[in-house]
């Protein structure tokens, strides 16, 4: 199945035809719920590794990886909600907008050559800008509209996001360790995201990523992850902690102060995912490196207990990062409806349980650890 199927289904062009077939399928709400999500962002979580014989990443590869990962999110116009850039992987989760229906028609010639910027060294710029005034003097307005189309599509798109900021990446770890070749192993994956608190919970999981791996015992000594940044100071890092810990899209009794919608503070908010961070394995030891044991199953007789999902963060779940989709069963459910095509006949609902944790998240996909 492709991952790219599942990066919105609310974005696609055929919205309204889908809800109409769902009314037609007897499947009212589903049809009412995808219409409600006309015009909101999604959010994915992107996983990448790296092939067994690319460099392992260095501090200058990350600080890199990090520059580069700043500089296409400012361009493609979408929010990195929380990043970790590991050795041998990166971990991104990133809200992406739906494209506004005028792209870039309605922007400037310097509203566009300033957005350029991000990712154009002033050389380049000055050859473009020099380029379209020109052509705006000779009054060839559709060869000026040749020049931007390109970098629109690249925008308001998780696949170019990726597809960019990976290969640009890749010649710089080749360049840097003199390697030649990719150093992907086969495509990212990619998990759809229910906003609040499946979003909440994701992005602890990817800033935990250094701690798992016993780099460090708290992800704010880790510098290439998105709550060190946010400690650190950093402005886009910081508003994203804000925005996921106030976010009250989906139903969680902690989320009742901020009903309204409102954001907290940073100091407020940095407390609250602070808490998430904080559980400790259920044995008080850090695991570091390798998964843990299938928690479930029967043992003499009886079922192992269940850990509880805030100290689950601190072991591999693979259902994070292979469950195609994650949050609510009813969130779940809806993304199944919507997609009902891309599943077998035998398939009958959407949501399967995480086994081995206490939660209340469902994933599209049944896993074992």
């Amino acid at each position: 199945m492709s991952a790219r199927r599942f990066i919105a289904p609310w974005h696609r062009d055929d919205l309204a035809a889908t809800a109409k077939a769902l009314e037609l399928r007897g499947q009212g709400p589903a049809a009412r719920a995808l219409l409600a999500h006309r015009g909101k962002p999604a959010i994915c979580h992107c996983v990448s590794h790296l092939l067994e014989t690319a460099p392992r990443l260095d501090a200058f590869d990350k600080e890199h990886f990090v520059s580069l990962l700043r500089a296409y999110e400012k361009f493609c116009q979408l929010r990195v909600l929380s990043y970790c850039a590991m050795d041998t992987r990166t971990n991104l989760l990133v809200e992406v907008p739906p494209p506004p229906a005028q792209g870039l028609h309605d922007w400037s010639d310097q509203q566009f050559l300033e957005h350029l910027a991000a990712i154009r060294s002033p050389r380049q710029l000055a050859a473009i800008r020099e380029q379209i005034t020109l052509l705006r003097s000779r009054g060839e307005h559709a060869a000026i509209a040749r020049i931007r189309d390109p970098f629109a599509a690249r925008m308001w798109n998780l696949v170019e996001f990726m597809k960019t900021l990976k290969q640009t990446f890749s010649r710089r770890v080749n360049r840097h360790h003199e390697h030649c070749g990719t150093i992907w192993d086969e495509r990212y994956k990619l998990v759809l995201v229910e906003p609040g608190h499946a979003a909440r919970t994701l992005s602890a999981y990817i800033d935990l990523s250094p701690v798992r791996e016993g780099f460090v015992t708290d992800p704010r000594d880790y510098r290439w992850c998105g709550y060190a940044a946010a400690v650190t100071g950093h402005p886009g890092a910081r508003e994203a902690i804000q925005r996921l810990v106030s976010n009250p899209d989906a139903p969680d009794p902690s989320d009742a102060p901020d009903a309204a919608g409102i954001v907290l503070t940073w100091p407020a908010a940095a407390g609250r995912y602070r808490e998430l961070l904080s559980a400790r394995p259920p044995d008080g030891k850090q695991k570091t490196g390798s998964r843990t044991k299938r928690t479930t199953g029967k043992l003499k007789g009886n079922p192992r207990p269940l850990i509880p999902e805030s100290q689950a963060l601190h072991r591999h779940v693979r259902h994070f990062e292979d469950g195609l989709v994650i949050g609510s069963a009813e969130f779940v459910e809806n993304v199944f409806q919507w997609s009902r095509d891309h599943f077998g006949p035998k398939r009958k609902n959407g949501p399967r349980k995480i086994r081995g944790i206490d939660t209340r998240l469902r994933s599209m996909r049944d896993l074992r650890d």
